[in-house]
């Protein structure tokens, strides 16, 4: 009976052992499950993409490809070494008595002169720094794109919390409405308008709710994140003063703007193939040295069986006569050289272009972030005017109703003015060659 006793004892402690466990694994999950969401600022949201955009990883590929192409050439310098093995096998031969032959040997080919070789070398270095240029201006156009998205979604978050003070408002006034209707301060039709404008907010704040959970989903996207993952962003959309002028920015564009250098280094290198193509066909000077040991040699007397010698050649080629091919060599070497000078031209243009169009830009959102910003303030104390007015019986609920709207729409313009001039300051900072991905300099 004792023993009983005992056994129901260590299970009762049994269970409620399983029962502390299963109190600690459910807590345990529901900590996993909040740590889940992905807290990012911008420099965060930066350092993703940079890791995983495509075309990225496809520059670096290319990067690599530039590296491959130098050591080709390079290697056409050094010593290139060959073995082989032969086999000859006679049927009737005139002069030659025994079936078959068989030898083994080696070769070596190095070059002395060839300003074809030379001039590749010299053609494929510019070439590789066109390519590191290019993977620069990847770089920075792809946390161009990062931050206007991230940009984008700080104002819409700021606009959903904007709307959903406004909804606070009108909820506050409608609580006070129906108050001042129980006291026979105010009409049914006073009470019927206030809920109306109220589920016309609600409407509003689902639409920036759906704004702002979009700008999120687009900013996944340009990560590379599940679009199932929890995702909170955090940071703040500055007015930060701009005092450069157009000739400047344009000088800062064409000194560091990697775009123009790749094009630069493009243009140096194929004045290199040009000389590289002209000079395929001048003389070449090139030395060959074969050791090679036969069974058998038709004019040899007294040899031993794979007794080896050697050959010494120094070749000096004088192209004569190609049928045209050199012409249109450095016809062809000419046009793409003259190609990427148009190219170069056109771009500086257009940089010059977009330079002007984004400094106008941004001081026309300028003036317009200081003008809404006065207009908020200026909402903001007339709307507390007139509700004080309300609630002493000297305003109206139209009056209510005007400088709530005139509230909301000032908040609503003012960020869409500082989105507008950030993004205009983001993209002269782009356009001027500005590394984005560190912190932000004085243009």
């Amino acid at each position: 009976m004792s023993g009983t006793k005992k056994e129901e004892e260590n299970m009762k402690i049994y269970k409620l052992f399983l029962l502390f466990f299963s109190f600690l694994f459910a807590f345990t999950g529901f900590s996993q499950d909040k740590e889940k969401i992905l807290v990012l600022d911008e420099k965060k949201a930066v350092k993703i993409a940079l890791k995983r955009n495509w075309d990225i990883l496809i520059k670096d590929e290319k990067l690599k490809e530039a590296y491959a192409q130098l050591l080709k050439v390079w290697s056409r310098v050094f010593p290139q070494i060959s073995s082989f093995c032969t086999y000859q096998r006679y049927n009737d031969h005139p002069f030659i008595n025994y079936p078959d032959n068989k030898g083994y040997g080696f070769s070596v080919d190095q070059v002395i002169f060839n300003a074809q070789v030379f001039n590749a070398i010299k053609a494929a270095h510019p070439f590789l720094n066109s390519v590191k240029e290019e993977r620069s201006e990847q770089f920075n156009a792809v946390t161009f794109e990062v931050k206007k998205a991230f940009l984008y979604s700080l104002i819409a978050q700021e606009s959903l919390e904007v709307t959903q003070n406004a909804l606070n408002l009108a909820r506050k006034y409608l609580k006070t409405t129906k108050i001042r209707f129980e006291n026979g301060e105010a009409s049914d039709y006073d009470v019927l308008r206030a809920e109306v404008e109220v589920k016309n907010l609600e409407y509003k704040f689902l639409k920036a709710k759906s704004v702002y959970k979009t700008s999120l989903n687009y900013l996944k996207l340009l990560l590379g994140i599940n679009p199932q993952e929890k995702l909170k962003i955090k940071g703040e959309v500055e007015f930060k003063r701009f005092r450069k002028d157009f000739a400047s920015l344009v000088k800062s564009a064409l000194g560091r703007r990697s775009l123009i250098k790749a094009i630069e280094f493009k243009e140096e290198s194929l004045k290199h193939n040009l000389s590289a193509v002209k000079s395929e066909f001048f003389p070449s000077l090139a030395l060959n040295f074969q050791d090679m040991a036969n069974e058998k040699e038709t004019f040899a007397f007294n040899r031993e069986k794979y007794q080896d010698y050697w050959i010494l050649t120094l070749r000096l080629n004088f192209p004569i006569f190609e049928g045209g091919l050199r012409f249109f060599k450095v016809k062809e070497a000419k046009s793409q050289l003259k190609q990427i000078k148009l190219l170069k031209e056109k771009t500086i243009s257009g940089i010059k272009i977009e330079i002007k169009n984004a400094l106008f830009n941004l001081e026309s959102t300028k003036k317009e972030v200081e003008a809404t910003q006065s207009n908020v303030k200026d909402a903001k104390r007339m709307y507390e005017i007139i509700y004080k007015r309300y609630l002493e019986g000297e305003a109206s609920y139209l009056d209510i109703l005007d400088a709530r709207n005139t509230l909301l729409a000032s908040q609503l313009n003012n960020l869409q003015a500082l989105f507008d001039y950030n993004l205009s300051l983001l993209k002269l900072r782009y356009l001027t060659g500005e590394n984005l991905e560190k912190e932000e300099g004085n243009l």
